[in-house]
């Protein structure tokens, strides 16, 4: 399997033989074993498609934390308490305030990949190059290669 370099020998890029089998069927897969061609220039709009299914649910999951944080936040207030009886010595409003605007520049990344799906250069690196499908699975919002970041 040609893996571009992502292999660890045990599994491709971190994935679990159970993750890569969510890889669309007539995309990767040749004779039953993940593949990509070298040399390839652009990704399909079946593969785009894919992409933007893995984007859209991490876009929902993140909406709903966001969500869920503001309207902790919000009932904290309307209690009149800043602390609540199950709280230890971190309170819930500090770790929300941390977490919030992290869950919040996610969100904002997730939009932007949409854009770039939109657009055609979902993908792709500044210097033009493929981005390895197993890279964008994990970070869907990546715009650089393992080398470029590495490096």
């Amino acid at each position: 399997m040609n893996t571009g370099g992502y292999s660890n020998g045990k599994d491709v890029f971190g994935f679990s033989e159970r993750v890569l089998e969510l890889f669309p069927e007539e995309i990767w897969k040749k004779d039953g074993k993940l593949s990509f061609p070298e040399g390839k220039r652009a990704y399909h709009q079946k593969e785009l498609d894919f992409f933007e299914k893995i984007i859209k649910e991490k876009f929902e999951q993140c909406k709903a934390s966001s969500d869920f944080i503001k309207d902790e936040e919000k009932r904290s207030v309307e209690n009149g308490r800043g602390r609540k009886p199950y709280e230890d010595d971190l309170s819930v409003s500090v770790l929300n305030a941390a977490v919030l605007p992290k869950v919040t520049g996610y969100i904002i990344d997730l939009k932007n990949a949409l854009d770039r799906i939109k657009s055609g250069s979902y993908g792709k690196n500044r210097f033009g190059e493929l981005i390895h499908p197993y890279r964008l699975c994990a970070v869907p919002t990546t715009t650089k290669n393992v080398w470029e970041k590495q490096g």
